[in-house]
């Protein structure tokens, strides 16, 4: 009987620690993704270059050269797969954009 007390409060202290740390890297994750942070500033301008990269040379090994460099820059070489990913998907929308509102985009910026 006392060693199931003594477990029922062991897990119940365990859960509350888990818990607490989930409080604290939620607040660590919400402070960290605000704009103005620092670190977020520099991560997202990283991944901002490397999609660049890949959108303006390509998916081949220049494209994603450039994008290993700029993540580099961070130390997360490891996204670039899904950087390169990202990028095709946003070439892929611009295209389909293009294709289909293009005529009205010219019509709109020569009628300014």
């Amino acid at each position: 009987m006392m060693s199931r007390f003594s477990k029922d409060c062991e897990e119940a202290s365990n859960i509350d620690k888990l818990q607490a740390r989930k409080a604290v890297m939620s607040r660590m994750l919400v402070k960290s993704l605000q704009v103005g942070d620092a670190v977020f500033e520099r991560i997202s301008h990283a991944v901002y270059l490397a999609a660049r990269g890949v959108v303006l040379v390509g998916n081949g090994p220049q494209g994603r050269k450039l994008a290993e460099m700029a993540l580099q820059l961070v130390g997360t070489v490891d996204l670039t797969n899904r950087v390169v990913a990202a990028a095709e998907i946003l070439v892929a929308a611009a295209t389909v954009l293009v294709n289909v509102h293009g005529q009205w985009y010219t019509y709109l910026t020569d009628n300014m």
